[in-house]
């Protein structure tokens, strides 16, 4: 079993993974942290629009671990930050829409790794986040109408998506080096 567990997450013990699962969500929910501390007229002045900055540990994740540990660091942050700095419907709207972005970016990788770059899968994970977002706020609030607004979110996940996909670009290899101890 052990055995199993090092070749699924490049040959780290059990406890290695915790501690870098538990790594990965501490620095998502810093991340989540920060992004509440800004304005958001500095963001944009829509409504609902943020940065997204938690989905660079997503990506990380995603690039560097299994998916049942991304999955664990998304559920994670989501649940931590709504008790910290939420409600039970801000945990349904960032969960629904870390879910449908992990989805969709390790489909697109799994699918399509060699074709697109970080910055596109991040794109795309913006756009998902958003539509996963849409259909929570759906299902809570019992209408179809919220709908509308998602051509204004997808429209916002371009740049959004290409500020992680750079941020995390910029910063993998150093955060590789700190959270994979070394490897």
């Amino acid at each position: 079993m052990l055995q199993d567990n090092r070749r699924a997450f490049g040959g780290f013990t059990p406890v290695r993974r915790l501690v870098t699962t538990a790594l990965l969500i501490s620095m998502a929910l810093v991340l989540a942290w920060l992004e509440r501390l800004l304005p958001a007229e500095l963001v944009a002045p829509i409504p609902g629009i943020k940065l997204g900055l938690p989905n660079i540990i997503t990506l990380f994740a995603l690039y560097h671990t299994d998916m049942r540990t991304a999955l664990t660091v998304v559920f994670g942050r989501t649940l931590l930050a709504a008790l910290l700095f939420g409600n039970p419907a801000s945990f349904a709207f960032s969960l629904m829409g870390g879910l449908f972005a992990l989805a969709a970016m390790a489909a697109l990788r799994r699918g399509y790794g060699s074709v697109f770059t970080p910055l596109g899968v991040s794109v795309l994970g913006a756009a998902f986040h958003n539509i996963g977002q849409i259909c929570a706020a759906a299902a809570v609030m019992r209408t179809a109408g919220v709908f509308s607004y998602l051509a204004v979110l997808l429209v916002s996940a371009v740049p959004t998506g290409l500020l992680t996909g750079l941020v995390f670009e910029l910063v993998n290899e150093r955060l590789s080096k700190i959270v994979l101890f070394g490897r």
